[in-house]
């Protein structure tokens, strides 16, 4: 099942399949949502403390199912859902692990920029070397394009939508699993020293 679901993904990020091709499974669909929290929560922990970034991780999840339920139930789409979300669930775990690299590549950067506030003038001046930075981060800019553009087939593939409203609907949906994963990340804060 496991090698299953990953060829799937794969078909899915090449564009070779619809999210009606994943299993139509509660304990699947439970499963990647799993995944998706523990590989959200490895992209993070470059940049955030671990209870931050699996906040991150548990608000991005909650998140994509809040929309994801929203946006079918709109549509008169719902038998779609657990298909939907194993769909949403096991492209973006992929991206989060294809981003790791140039994330724990970038964190430095980011870190010493959000500490010091001459960084980014340092940067620009050659007083802070960043050889690669450029590489990485087109790099991640291409990576989280593409995974953009297949959560926009999935949604229009699930919901019956057009080329525009899927991609306008999919861009409002960032919001939402952002506000999520805020709410979450202020909840959880106050754990943090």
């Amino acid at each position: 099942m496991i090698i299953r679901l990953f060829k799937l993904t794969i078909a899915l990020v090449l564009f070779r399949a619809g999210p009606e091709e994943m299993p139509f499974s509660l304990p699947v669909t439970r499963a990647l949502a799993a995944l998706a929290v523990a590989t959200s929560t490895l992209l993070m922990l470059p940049f955030v403390p671990f209870p931050l970034a699996i906040a991150a991780g548990i608000g991005g999840v909650g998140g994509i199912a809040f929309f994801t339920q929203a946006l079918l139930r709109i549509r008169k789409q719902e038998p779609r859902l657990l298909q939907t979300l194993a769909a949403q669930y096991a492209v973006g775990s992929l991206f989060a692990v294809l981003l790791y690299p140039a994330f724990v590549a970038m964190a430095p950067y980011v870190l010493e920029m959000m500490k010091n506030p001459n960084a980014l003038s340092d940067l620009e001046s050659g007083k802070m070397a960043a050889p690669s930075a450029g590489l990485v981060s087109f790099i991640a800019d291409l990576l989280l394009l593409w995974n953009l553009v297949v959560s926009v087939r999935i949604n229009r593939a699930a919901a019956e939508l057009s080329s525009p409203l899927g991609w306008l609907l999919t861009l409002a949906s960032l919001f939402v699993v952002m506000s999520f994963v805020t709410m979450a990340q202020v909840i959880v804060f106050p754990l943090v020293k």
